[in-house]
């Protein structure tokens, strides 16, 4: 502690021997009634100290200038301490059992990255990651402080991947927190995720350009504006996202959630954990789990302003955004608002895209989004308590793209999404405590797309597609011990629910007022599950080489009224070798239900000619029947065999050095595709001959027709240039959804964080890196084995974020670099692997009080600092290369350099 630090109360204890008897019940499970108002920092643990009779130290400065938030309600001292802390930059460390010392959060400022942070709180929340992870020091030593907040707040998800209090995951957690986002000068979640390198950019995001090939097992595309998580590259339908431990409502047509309708002011944090886990949350948890966990107990009022804009043209930006909360005795509410708007990039922003003829096609949409979130609780009785989260958000977006040479399209998203999930909390007798929670949400979307005739400016056609996801769900959990193990307290949860989602979609032609498709859909399921958290060895054993040793096991069942059951198993090991070293391991089953489109769309029957499908020695007028498209009922649902395993080592002699590895193998099959991928060789490929009936008998044609819903002998379309002729009819091809292809992902993630103080302030550095070592697919049983990784439109074989961020009294200077490996380019031959992108992102950040101003905020962040253009692909084929970009949208940004200020103030 340097010289300069204050004692800043004491107490005189005449018997030293029962005060350390009592210290920690006094910190940790007696709770005290507490009445400190929102004050100066120094002022407010001078009450704490006097009231929980405990010596805090702090040094004079890192007091200076903070403003605590009022305390109100029935906390123990440990908990109250972690509330006073919590809107500054501080922690506390236990120094015996009458002094806690206040010093900086060890966390990296500059990445996002696992937390770090000795405050017992976070730990809680980020457990995977702990900068002290085992090691021995008296915090570790003894009961964790603050673990009483969880029985209090009653959070039945204390770490996204177990639903057990204190239980530390067997698999890996990425924790990114609201500092980590302003000082990475994000503003909304979906720049967060495309930031992240476990996380692949294609699939559901606004920067997907028209022209990006089909890819993990989902169209990359920007069907309706948002931004959806895509872990491991498996497709956005293969990552779970919850709202403090709630599912929402799907977007579009698929089984993606949009995270950009949050608002990122009203987020404590997110927790992604990078591993299956459908053994605790059901279908979609493949490729791993993201948790939104939201602000609670916020006290004040902040306004934030932000401008922004590409030094190159376009993406001229502006956001305002309001959050309000306060605190009583037994309760608090926070609610915020976000407006946010962006302009469109064209073609005529970017030199490199001068080969497109209409400089005014878009590359990235113009796109304006209104959002607002409430959350409150309520303590209903010493207890239990009331929680209420509940947001909306309204967005619409524009661009223009062309699909052949002679069309032009305007298109026009328009999206509606809100949720509400309400939840009662009870703390019951011996430990347990139980939970009861509903979730219920709906995303609309609409999207026009009239096209044009480049030629004469003419209207070609006009279609109106809208879809309508439903969802509601209800549940009911209890926690609590069973019995004691040599390693401690055994822990389960267990629990079982229902869950609802319902999918409308119609497809309209505005010029004619048909609908030419429609679909009205809806599956419910029930679930049970358990999980055991059982510790078989703890340090007092004094067994070599083992200091702990952990296991956590987990099951679920769930029944579907649309093909059956599921049931998915996880099991976890962790295994601390030594201080500070602890070796992790996982393996489990996951799935995915077919989507409801998948399953319902309506079957297209189209009339061929044999020669269009590759046929070799037929007659030239012999025919096809041809399924182009449809879903079908009998849909099983997608499986996933998931192996982790890694180590977290945080050395003694490097007391502020943090490493972590972690290899992952995922082995999905059953996945639902079109199997037919090229239809010119539907009749030449033997890859596709399980999908063709040759020399089809009537029976078979009539069952083709019935299939269809049409009377024998028409057709949704006849594209064969004659009337259907039975005799003429040599197969009949099957393009229709169905559980055909499998893919594979192995590969490692590495972490590091340091810490260390420098002139006077304090120097983090952090590196987050993502290997795919062997990414394949096989579209169906006879095809070849083709590579998913670092190839185009699929994700790239490296993805990587350096850190460094410098800190003091409230200002912080932080860098990033960024790099994604190049890819192979398929579209030429021979195969030629492309330039690799690396970019530098700058952010000076300060938070300070300025006299008579007040408590403001001022960031100024600058994205790819050096303006660095995307690596470029071979040009397309001469007639689409008038239209399509030349570089790949799902791995690499044509933004450019991005410059923004936001100024916030705070009351």
């Amino acid at each position: 502690m340097a010289a300069s630090a204050s004692v800043l109360a004491m107490t005189v204890v005449t018997e030293a021997a029962a005060y350390n008897v009592q210290a920690a019940v006094r910190g940790e499970n007696v709770k005290l009634q507490w009445n400190i108002p929102a004050q100066p920092l120094s002022d407010a643990l001078i009450a704490w100290s006097e009231q929980s009779n405990y010596v805090v130290l702090i040094q004079d400065d890192l007091a200076a200038g903070v403003q605590s938030r009022a305390l109100i309600g029935s906390y123990t001292s440990f908990e109250a301490l972690e509330r006073l802390l919590s809107p500054s930059t501080l922690t506390y460390k236990i120094r015996n059992e009458t002094t806690l010392v206040v010093t900086p959060r060890l966390k990296p400022a500059s990445m996002t990255l696992l937390a770090e942070t000795s405050n017992a709180a976070s730990m809680r929340s980020a457990q995977a990651a702990e900068t002290v992870e085992g090691r021995d020091d008296p915090q570790q030593s003894r009961p964790r402080p603050g673990d009483g907040e969880a029985a209090n707040e009653q959070d039945q998800v204390v770490v996204t991947g177990t639903r057990i209090k204190g239980a530390r995951p067997t698999s890996p957690v990425v924790t990114i927190t609201q500092e980590d986002m302003r000082l990475q000068g994000q503003n909304n979640l979906g720049e967060v995720i495309r930031a992240l390198p476990q996380n692949f950019a294609g699939g559901q995001n606004p920067g997907v350009a028209f022209g990006a090939a089909v890819g993990s097992m989902q169209g990359n595309s920007n069907a309706t504006g948002s931004s959806a998580l895509n872990l491991r590259g498996l497709g956005s339908d293969a990552t779970l996202t919850l709202l403090n431990g709630s599912r929402l409502a799907y977007d579009g047509f698929g089984q993606s959630v949009d995270v950009s309708v949050i608002p990122v002011t009203a987020i404590e944090r997110v927790e992604i954990l990078l591993d299956g886990a459908s053994a605790i949350y059901g279908s979609d948890a493949v490729g791993g789990v993201a948790n939104i966990v939201l602000k609670r107990d916020y006290e004040g009022m902040e306004f934030r302003a932000r401008v922004g804009a590409a030094t190159d043209g376009g993406y001229e930006q502006q956001q305002y955004t309001a959050v309000a909360g306060t605190n009583w005795s037994s309760g608090g509410f926070l609610i915020t608002g976000d407006y946010s708007h962006n302009e469109s990039v064209k073609a005529k922003h970017r030199e490199y895209l001068d080969h497109i003829l209409n400089q005014n096609l878009t590359i990235y949409p113009e796109q304006t989004q209104k959002s607002a979130l409430f959350s409150a609780h309520q303590e209903a009785g010493a207890n239990a308590v009331l929680r209420l989260d509940a947001f909306f958000a309204d967005r619409s977006s524009d661009s223009t793209f062309q699909t052949s040479p002679s069309s032009l399209i305007e298109q026009e998203r328009d999206s509606s999404i809100w949720g509400v999930t309400p939840s009662f909390e009870v703390t019951l007798p011996g430990d347990w405590s139980a939970r009861l929670h509903g979730a219920f949400g709906r995303n609309e979307a609409e999207l026009a797309q009239p096209s044009f005739s480049v030629a004469t400016g003419g209207q070609l056609s006009n279609s109106l597609s809208e879809s309508f996801n439903g969802a509601q769900a209800a549940g009911l959990e209890a926690e609590g011990p069973v019995f004691n193990l040599p390693g401690g307290e055994s822990r389960v949860s267990i629990g079982g629910g229902w869950r609802e989602n319902s999918f409308d979609r119609r497809v309209v032609n505005i010029l004619t007022g048909s609908i030419s498709s429609e679909l009205d859909a809806e599956e419910s399921s029930y679930y049970i599950y358990g999980e055991a958290n059982l510790p078989l060895v703890s340090d007092d054993q004094n067994i070599p080489l083992v200091k702990r040793f952990t296991l956590n096991a987990a099951l679920r069942y769930e029944d579907y009224d649309s093909f059956g059951s599921a049931t998915t198993p996880k099991i976890g090991a962790l295994w601390e070798l030594a201080p500070g070293l602890n070796l992790k391991a996982s393996w489990g089953r996951s799935f995915k239900v077919p989507t409801l489109f998948q399953r319902h769309l309506a079957t297209s029957l189209t009339l061929r000619t044999a020669a269009q499908h590759g046929a070799v020695g037929a007659p030239a007028d012999a025919q096809v029947i041809f399924f182009s498209s449809g879903g079908s009922p009998d849909l099983t649902p997608e499986t996933a065999e998931i192996f982790t395993a890694g180590f977290v080592a945080a050395p003694e002699f490097l007391p502020d050095l943090t490493l972590e590895f972690g290899w992952f193998d995922i082995d999905y099959a059953n996945r639902v595709e079109r199997p037919i991928s090229v239809f010119t060789q539907a009749l030449s490929d033997p890859i596709f001959a399980e999908f063709v009936i040759l020399n089809p008998t009537v029976d078979e044609q009539n069952a083709a027709f019935a299939a269809a819903g049409l009377p024998a002998g028409t057709f949704t379309f006849n594209q064969a240039g004659a009337p259907f002729d039975p005799a003429k009819a040599i197969a009949i091809i099957d393009n229709r959804f169905t559980n055909v292809s499998s893919q594979s992902v192995q590969g490692v993630d590495l972490t590091a964080r340091y810490r260390t103080e420098l002139r006077g302030g304090d120097l983090s550095l952090s590196v987050n890196g993502n290997w795919i070592t062997e990414g394949t697919r096989k579209l169906t049983e006879l095809a070849p084995v083709e590579p998913t990784a670092g190839v185009n439109f699929w994700p790239a074989d490296f993805k990587g974020r350096l850190g460094a961020g410098w800190s003091r009294d409230g200002f912080t200077l932080n860098g990033s670099l960024n790099h994604t490996a190049g890819i192979i380019d398929r579209g030429v031959t021979p195969e030629v692997k492309r330039d690799s992108m690396t970019t530098v992102d700058l952010v000076v950040d300060y938070q300070a009080k300025l006299g008579v101003v007040g408590d403001v905020g001022f960031n100024l962040a600058v994205t790819n600092l050096f303006n660095e253009a995307p690596p470029f692909l071979a040009p397309p084929i001469p007639s689409i290369a008038s239209f399509l970009v030349n570089y790949d949208s799902t791995n690499y940004s044509a933004l450019g350099r991005l410059v923004s200020a936001t100024v916030t103030k705070r009351f």
